[in-house]
């Protein structure tokens, strides 16, 4: 898992209006076939398998089908909304989840690499104009990423979705 943390602020592309943003990246390579991770990613229900402290999801219709779909994922007792930004088949999709904390956008690209697969992890939130309050959201985006990746990584390689080459 290589790990790259994101201090500096950037621009989000996914919001009409530009905001400084907190990111945080990684990329998991894992021994299987890009279209048999993806396959798995785009079912939203395994999210809930692997994003930190959700219970369930309910998304209608199951799975992921394209931009504007929408889904309640159950995190901590509260529950999220789940709304597709992106999606483009067998390479990418980006969510944003209107977490209590903060909106986050997750971002997985997938990759095929010789005889293996790259997912490429990003979280993003946007970034606090008070100091104290900036940093306390940077360092909980790192946590949340970590443990996030973490489970999903975790999650494919258990997975009965995902099946070696």
């Amino acid at each position: 898992m290589n790990t790259v943390f994101c201090a500096c602020a950037r621009t989000a592309r996914a919001h009409t209006e530009s905001l400084e943003m907190h990111c945080f990246q990684l990329t998991l390579k894992l021994p299987y076939s890009s279209t048999a991770v993806f396959d798995c990613l785009r079912d939203l229900s395994c999210l809930m398998h692997w994003w930190p402290h959700a219970h369930s999801i309910h998304a209608l219709p199951p799975g992921l089908h394209g931009v504007g779909d929408m889904a309640v994922l159950r995190v901590g007792g509260r529950d999220v909304l789940l709304r597709v930004l992106v999606f483009k088949p067998g390479k990418r999709m980006v969510l944003a989840l209107d977490l209590p904390q903060s909106l986050v956008l997750l971002d997985l690209m997938v990759q095929q690499r010789a005889n293996q697969c790259e997912v490429r992890f990003r979280l993003e939130s946007p970034n606090s104009a008070q100091p104290f309050r900036g940093l306390r959201e940077w360092l909980w985006l790192r946590v949340l990423g970590a443990r996030a990746a973490a489970a999903l990584e975790q999650h494919l390689l258990q997975s009965d979705r995902v099946l070696a080459p």
